[in-house]
């Protein structure tokens, strides 16, 4: 073990010694020191993930807002907040198509525990 010193106002001293015992107090120190020890290597890590994203930033190709345009334009699809009736078609099901079909009337319903058991 170390002896570290260190100057520090008396006011906080006075405080320091009234709240805490003298066995604690070497135990407090530690765990402060600790403490800041691990917030300064966590923001080293973080200053390093920032800087290594920003550095990449150059390598990534470039693109125009024309093609952002044109890319969203394709993808794009409407989506219509009106309630209306979902129009009900016949599916097949599979191997058995021809064979039998589902239809899932307008009362149906099922719990989210029943769906999952089933």
């Amino acid at each position: 073990m170390s002896i570290a010193q260190f100057t520090v106002a008396d006011d906080v001293i006075n405080d320091f010694n009234q709240l805490f015992h003298k066995d604690q107090q070497n135990q407090v120190i530690e765990k402060l020191i600790r403490q800041i020890i691990s917030e300064a290597k966590q923001q080293h890590q973080r200053q390093q993930a920032f800087y290594s994203l920003t550095n990449r930033r150059v390598l990534r190709p470039t693109v125009s807002q024309n093609e952002i345009e044109q890319v969203r334009d394709e993808v794009q699809c409407s989506v219509s907040l009106e309630k209306k009736p979902l129009s009900i078609k016949k599916r097949t099901l599979g191997l058995l198509e021809g064979k039998g079909y589902f239809e899932i009337k307008s009362d149906f319903k099922m719990t989210d525990e029943e769906l999952f058991l089933s």
